[in-house]
Protein backbone atom coordinates (compact mmCIF):
# COMPACT_ATOMS: atom_id res chain seq x y z
CA UNK A 1 0.00 0.00 0.00
CA UNK A 2 1.38 3.38 -0.99
CA UNK A 3 0.61 6.75 0.52
CA UNK A 4 1.45 10.34 -0.32
CA UNK A 5 3.11 12.81 2.01
CA UNK A 6 4.33 16.36 1.71
CA UNK A 7 7.00 18.61 3.13
CA UNK A 8 6.65 22.39 3.20
CA UNK A 9 9.95 24.16 2.67
CA UNK A 10 10.59 27.88 2.44
CA UNK A 11 9.67 28.24 -1.24
CA UNK A 12 8.05 24.96 -2.24
CA UNK A 13 5.83 22.10 -1.17
CA UNK A 14 7.45 18.76 -1.99
CA UNK A 15 5.16 15.79 -2.48
CA UNK A 16 6.41 12.22 -2.29
CA UNK A 17 4.95 8.74 -2.48
CA UNK A 18 6.10 6.14 0.01
CA UNK A 19 5.51 2.42 0.05
CA UNK A 20 7.02 -0.78 1.36
CA UNK A 21 9.24 -1.57 4.32
CA UNK A 22 12.98 -2.11 4.60
CA UNK A 23 16.09 -0.21 3.55
CA UNK A 24 15.18 3.17 2.08
CA UNK A 25 15.45 3.89 -1.64
CA UNK A 26 14.85 7.48 -2.80
CA UNK A 27 13.64 7.73 -6.39
CA UNK A 28 14.20 10.94 -8.39
CA UNK A 29 12.72 11.42 -11.85
CA UNK A 30 13.88 13.59 -14.73
CA UNK A 31 12.57 15.62 -17.68
CA UNK A 32 10.21 15.36 -19.46
CA UNK A 33 8.70 12.96 -16.98
CA UNK A 34 6.92 12.59 -13.64
CA UNK A 35 7.25 10.49 -10.52
CA UNK A 36 5.01 7.92 -12.26
CA UNK A 37 8.07 6.87 -14.28
CA UNK A 38 9.09 4.73 -11.29
CA UNK A 39 5.80 2.88 -10.68
CA UNK A 40 6.99 -0.51 -11.94
CA UNK A 41 10.36 -0.10 -10.24
CA UNK A 42 8.68 0.89 -6.97
CA UNK A 43 6.53 -2.21 -7.00
CA UNK A 44 9.52 -4.45 -7.70
CA UNK A 45 11.59 -2.86 -4.95
CA UNK A 46 8.76 -3.16 -2.44
CA UNK A 47 8.34 -6.83 -3.35
CA UNK A 48 12.04 -7.38 -2.68
CA UNK A 49 11.90 -5.81 0.78
CA UNK A 50 12.70 -2.12 0.27
CA UNK A 51 10.90 1.04 1.31
CA UNK A 52 10.62 3.51 -1.56
CA UNK A 53 10.39 7.28 -1.30
CA UNK A 54 9.37 8.52 -4.76
CA UNK A 55 9.86 12.28 -4.90
CA UNK A 56 8.10 14.69 -7.23
CA UNK A 57 10.80 17.27 -7.92
CA UNK A 58 10.08 20.95 -7.23
CA UNK A 59 8.06 22.44 -10.07
CA UNK A 60 6.57 19.09 -11.09
CA UNK A 61 3.02 18.22 -9.97
CA UNK A 62 1.95 17.24 -7.43
CA UNK A 63 4.82 19.24 -5.88
CA UNK A 64 4.46 22.99 -6.23
CA UNK A 65 6.25 25.52 -8.38
CA UNK A 66 9.03 27.18 -6.39
CA UNK A 67 8.00 30.69 -5.37
CA UNK A 68 11.62 31.85 -5.60
CA UNK A 69 12.18 30.23 -9.01
CA UNK A 70 15.25 28.39 -7.72
CA UNK A 71 15.88 25.14 -9.63
CA UNK A 72 19.63 24.97 -9.16
CA UNK A 73 21.26 21.60 -8.57
CA UNK A 74 22.48 22.43 -5.02
CA UNK A 75 18.93 23.47 -4.08
CA UNK A 76 17.46 20.31 -5.60
CA UNK A 77 19.92 18.23 -3.58
CA UNK A 78 19.05 20.21 -0.46
CA UNK A 79 15.38 19.35 -1.03
CA UNK A 80 16.22 15.65 -0.78
CA UNK A 81 18.28 16.17 2.37
CA UNK A 82 15.39 18.07 3.95
CA UNK A 83 13.05 15.23 3.12
CA UNK A 84 15.40 12.66 4.65
CA UNK A 85 15.70 14.82 7.77
CA UNK A 86 11.94 15.21 8.02
CA UNK A 87 11.39 11.46 7.71
CA UNK A 88 14.28 10.73 10.12
CA UNK A 89 16.08 8.67 7.50
CA UNK A 90 19.80 8.58 8.26
CA UNK A 91 20.92 6.95 4.99
CA UNK A 92 19.30 5.83 1.77
CA UNK A 93 20.04 4.45 -1.64
CA UNK A 94 19.59 7.27 -4.15
CA UNK A 95 18.13 6.21 -7.50
CA UNK A 96 17.97 8.98 -10.09
CA UNK A 97 17.20 9.33 -13.79
CA UNK A 98 18.16 12.34 -15.94
CA UNK A 99 17.87 15.40 -13.64
CA UNK A 100 17.38 12.92 -10.82
CA UNK A 101 20.80 11.45 -11.63
CA UNK A 102 22.39 14.90 -11.48
CA UNK A 103 20.75 15.46 -8.10
CA UNK A 104 22.06 12.09 -6.90
CA UNK A 105 25.64 13.02 -7.85
CA UNK A 106 25.27 16.39 -6.11
CA UNK A 107 23.87 14.74 -2.99
CA UNK A 108 26.84 12.38 -2.85
CA UNK A 109 29.17 15.38 -3.07
CA UNK A 110 27.43 17.40 -0.38
CA UNK A 111 26.44 14.66 2.07
CA UNK A 112 28.03 11.29 1.26
CA UNK A 113 27.27 10.08 4.77
CA UNK A 114 23.54 10.14 3.87
CA UNK A 115 23.96 7.87 0.84
CA UNK A 116 24.35 4.10 1.00
CA UNK A 117 25.03 4.14 -2.74
CA UNK A 118 23.93 5.80 -5.97
CA UNK A 119 22.08 4.25 -8.87
CA UNK A 120 22.05 6.69 -11.75
CA UNK A 121 20.52 6.40 -15.19
CA UNK A 122 21.25 8.18 -18.47
CA UNK A 123 23.42 11.05 -17.18
CA UNK A 124 27.18 10.78 -16.50
CA UNK A 125 28.78 12.31 -13.39
CA UNK A 126 28.54 16.09 -13.14
CA UNK A 127 32.29 16.60 -13.06
CA UNK A 128 32.63 14.93 -16.46
CA UNK A 129 29.89 16.88 -18.23
CA UNK A 130 30.85 17.82 -21.78
CA UNK A 131 29.85 21.24 -23.15
CA UNK A 132 31.66 20.74 -26.46
CA UNK A 133 30.22 21.54 -29.87
CA UNK A 134 29.60 17.82 -30.40
CA UNK A 135 27.49 17.65 -27.23
CA UNK A 136 25.54 20.74 -28.26
CA UNK A 137 24.93 19.27 -31.72
CA UNK A 138 23.52 15.95 -30.49
CA UNK A 139 21.75 17.37 -27.41
CA UNK A 140 20.74 20.92 -28.43
CA UNK A 141 17.95 21.03 -25.84
CA UNK A 142 20.51 22.12 -23.24
CA UNK A 143 20.62 25.43 -25.12
CA UNK A 144 17.11 25.96 -26.45
CA UNK A 145 15.37 24.93 -23.22
CA UNK A 146 17.39 27.47 -21.23
CA UNK A 147 15.54 30.53 -22.55
CA UNK A 148 12.85 31.01 -19.94
CA UNK A 149 9.44 32.02 -21.27
CA UNK A 150 10.49 31.31 -24.86
CA UNK A 151 11.39 27.73 -23.93
CA UNK A 152 8.15 27.24 -22.01
CA UNK A 153 6.18 28.38 -25.06
CA UNK A 154 8.11 25.92 -27.21
CA UNK A 155 7.30 23.09 -24.80
CA UNK A 156 3.59 23.90 -24.90
CA UNK A 157 3.27 24.50 -28.66
CA UNK A 158 1.46 22.17 -31.08
CA UNK A 159 -0.06 19.90 -28.47
CA UNK A 160 3.28 19.71 -26.64
CA UNK A 161 4.93 18.14 -29.66
CA UNK A 162 8.34 18.85 -28.09
CA UNK A 163 7.73 16.05 -25.57
CA UNK A 164 7.24 13.57 -28.42
CA UNK A 165 10.31 14.95 -30.19
CA UNK A 166 12.55 14.48 -27.16
CA UNK A 167 11.42 10.89 -26.58
CA UNK A 168 11.95 10.08 -30.27
CA UNK A 169 15.40 11.68 -30.32
CA UNK A 170 16.65 10.34 -27.01
CA UNK A 171 15.26 6.79 -27.37
CA UNK A 172 15.16 6.05 -31.11
CA UNK A 173 14.43 2.31 -30.74
CA UNK A 174 11.60 2.64 -28.24
CA UNK A 175 7.93 3.50 -28.70
CA UNK A 176 6.74 4.92 -25.38
CA UNK A 177 3.28 3.82 -24.27
CA UNK A 178 0.64 6.37 -25.18
CA UNK A 179 -0.52 6.51 -21.56
CA UNK A 180 2.98 7.48 -20.40
CA UNK A 181 3.32 10.35 -22.86
CA UNK A 182 -0.23 11.50 -22.12
CA UNK A 183 0.52 11.61 -18.38
CA UNK A 184 3.72 13.60 -18.95
CA UNK A 185 1.90 16.12 -21.14
CA UNK A 186 -0.97 16.42 -18.68
CA UNK A 187 1.41 17.08 -15.80
CA UNK A 188 3.56 19.62 -17.66
CA UNK A 189 0.70 21.44 -19.43
CA UNK A 190 -0.03 24.21 -16.89
CA UNK A 191 1.99 27.23 -18.10
CA UNK A 192 3.62 27.78 -14.71
CA UNK A 193 4.72 24.13 -14.62
CA UNK A 194 6.09 24.23 -18.16
CA UNK A 195 8.11 27.30 -17.20
CA UNK A 196 9.39 25.66 -14.01
CA UNK A 197 10.52 22.46 -15.74
CA UNK A 198 12.47 24.26 -18.46
CA UNK A 199 13.98 26.67 -15.95
CA UNK A 200 16.07 23.77 -14.65
CA UNK A 201 18.17 24.33 -17.78
CA UNK A 202 18.81 28.00 -16.99
CA UNK A 203 20.95 27.30 -13.97
CA UNK A 204 24.64 26.79 -14.54
CA UNK A 205 27.08 26.13 -11.74
CA UNK A 206 29.11 28.90 -10.17
CA UNK A 207 32.82 28.42 -9.54
CA UNK A 208 32.08 27.88 -5.85
CA UNK A 209 29.44 25.26 -6.65
CA UNK A 210 31.82 23.48 -9.00
CA UNK A 211 34.42 23.30 -6.25
CA UNK A 212 31.78 21.88 -3.92
CA UNK A 213 30.31 19.35 -6.36
CA UNK A 214 33.27 18.34 -8.51
CA UNK A 215 34.99 16.23 -5.87
CA UNK A 216 35.68 12.47 -5.93
CA UNK A 217 32.43 10.81 -4.87
CA UNK A 218 33.05 8.60 -1.86
CA UNK A 219 30.11 6.25 -2.37
CA UNK A 220 29.58 3.09 -4.43
CA UNK A 221 27.49 3.45 -7.57
CA UNK A 222 25.70 1.60 -10.32
CA UNK A 223 25.63 3.75 -13.46
CA UNK A 224 23.29 2.59 -16.22
CA UNK A 225 23.05 3.86 -19.78
CA UNK A 226 21.86 2.65 -23.15
CA UNK A 227 24.02 2.13 -26.20
CA UNK A 228 21.59 4.28 -28.20
CA UNK A 229 23.08 7.28 -26.39
CA UNK A 230 25.24 9.43 -28.70
CA UNK A 231 28.95 8.64 -28.89
CA UNK A 232 29.98 11.78 -26.99
CA UNK A 233 27.83 10.68 -24.06
CA UNK A 234 29.01 7.09 -24.18
CA UNK A 235 32.61 8.25 -23.91
CA UNK A 236 31.72 10.13 -20.74
CA UNK A 237 29.95 7.14 -19.23
CA UNK A 238 33.03 5.00 -19.87
CA UNK A 239 35.08 7.51 -17.87
CA UNK A 240 32.69 7.48 -14.90
CA UNK A 241 35.14 5.82 -12.53
CA UNK A 242 37.28 8.98 -12.72
CA UNK A 243 34.58 10.81 -10.74
CA UNK A 244 34.51 8.30 -7.86
CA UNK A 245 36.81 7.47 -4.99
CA UNK A 246 35.11 4.08 -4.61
CA UNK A 247 34.65 1.36 -7.22
CA UNK A 248 31.58 1.64 -9.40
CA UNK A 249 29.59 -0.72 -11.60
CA UNK A 250 28.97 0.50 -15.14
CA UNK A 251 26.20 -1.12 -17.18
CA UNK A 252 25.45 -0.48 -20.85
CA UNK A 253 22.17 -1.88 -22.18
CA UNK A 254 21.88 -2.79 -25.86
CA UNK A 255 19.23 -1.07 -28.00
CA UNK A 256 18.28 1.18 -25.11
CA UNK A 257 18.21 4.96 -25.09
CA UNK A 258 17.54 7.55 -22.42
CA UNK A 259 14.95 5.66 -20.33
CA UNK A 260 16.62 2.32 -19.38
CA UNK A 261 14.13 1.60 -16.59
CA UNK A 262 11.21 1.87 -19.03
CA UNK A 263 12.80 0.52 -22.20
CA UNK A 264 14.36 -2.57 -20.61
CA UNK A 265 12.63 -2.90 -17.22
CA UNK A 266 13.51 -6.53 -16.61
CA UNK A 267 17.20 -6.10 -17.45
CA UNK A 268 17.39 -2.91 -15.39
CA UNK A 269 15.56 -4.34 -12.40
CA UNK A 270 17.72 -7.47 -12.39
CA UNK A 271 20.88 -5.35 -12.32
CA UNK A 272 19.43 -3.08 -9.63
CA UNK A 273 18.41 -5.99 -7.40
CA UNK A 274 21.85 -7.60 -7.70
CA UNK A 275 23.61 -4.32 -6.91
CA UNK A 276 21.47 -3.62 -3.84
CA UNK A 277 21.85 -7.15 -2.49
CA UNK A 278 25.61 -7.11 -3.02
CA UNK A 279 25.87 -3.78 -1.19
CA UNK A 280 23.75 -4.95 1.74
CA UNK A 281 25.65 -8.24 2.08
CA UNK A 282 28.99 -6.43 1.94
CA UNK A 283 27.83 -3.84 4.46
CA UNK A 284 26.56 -6.56 6.79
CA UNK A 285 29.89 -8.39 6.54
CA UNK A 286 31.77 -5.19 7.41
CA UNK A 287 29.47 -4.55 10.39
CA UNK A 288 30.17 -8.02 11.78
CA UNK A 289 33.94 -7.49 11.85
Amino acid sequence: MSSYGFLDLQSVRLVYRQSGDGPNVVLLHGFPDTLQTWTTCEQALNAHGYRTLNVSLRGYPPSSVATDGDYSIPTLAADVLSLLDNLEVDRAFILGHDWGASIAYALASIAPERCHALITLAVPPLSLFDSSNEERRVRPHNDYLARGAESASLLLADGMREVDTLYELWSPNWLPPHAHIAEVKRALAPPEVARATVDYYRYGLSDAERRQLFVPLNVPALIVYGDDEPAVRQRLFMRSQEAFAKPITLLSLARVGHWPHLEAPERFQSALNAFLIDYLLTDAAKSSL
